[in-house]
């Protein structure tokens, strides 16, 4: 009740104020809806506008990894097989006589060249095959002070060897060539 009263005499305007509202406020009677009227033209188009300003160029981004190569591959089928190659030249056959032919001894210098030869032995022979050694002063190998350049045939009756000795020897060196020779048949 005191709230009550309290609000009565806080506000006694109020009660007028609200008789007064309802007395001014004219009825409001609501008719029937009408036709639905013509549509408005359409407005002008606007201008366009400007371009917008470039977007900064990118970096370029990063090399990725390099991919995985792969395993090989299955193999292939074989080819064909091509056609026969020409005859080759007769070896040798009924060989007979056969010798060792050797040149060579001392010397001095840092290089020798010696040749067996198989033409003394008479026609029909060949040079079949030959070796070398080099022996350095004093009939040693292990000084390696000599060696051998090459070794080989220089014609069907000839074996040829070069020797160097990679300093000088003051007492001579030796160096043997041979030449396996026989009688090669018709």
């Amino acid at each position: 009740m005191e709230a009550r009263e309290r609000i009565s005499t806080v506000r006694p305007w109020v009660a007028p104020l609200v008789a007064l509202a309802a007395a001014c406020t004219p009825a409001v009677e609501v008719g029937p809806t009408g036709p639905m009227g013509p549509g408005g033209i359409e407005g002008p188009m606007g201008m366009p506008g400007s371009a917008g300003p470039a977007g900064l160029a990118g970096d370029g981004g990063e090399v990725g990894p390099r991919g995985d190569p792969g395993g090989p591959g299955p193999v292939g089928p074989g080819g064909a097989a091509g056609p026969p190659g020409p005859a080759g030249t007769p070896g040798w056959f009924g060989i007979t006589g056969v010798q060792w032919m050797t040149a060579g001894g001392f010397g001095l210098g840092t290089t020798r060249a010696v040749t067996a030869d198989c033409a003394p032995l008479g026609p029909g022979f060949a040079a079949l095959g030959g070796g070398a050694i080099a022996y350095g002063e004093g009939s040693e190998m292990e000084t390696g002070n000599c060696h051998l350049v090459w070794s080989g045939p220089v014609s069907a009756l000839q074996w040829r060897a070069e020797a160097h000795c990679d300093v000088a020897v003051s007492g001579g060196w030796q160096l043997y060539v041979s030449a396996l020779c026989g009688r090669v048949g018709p």
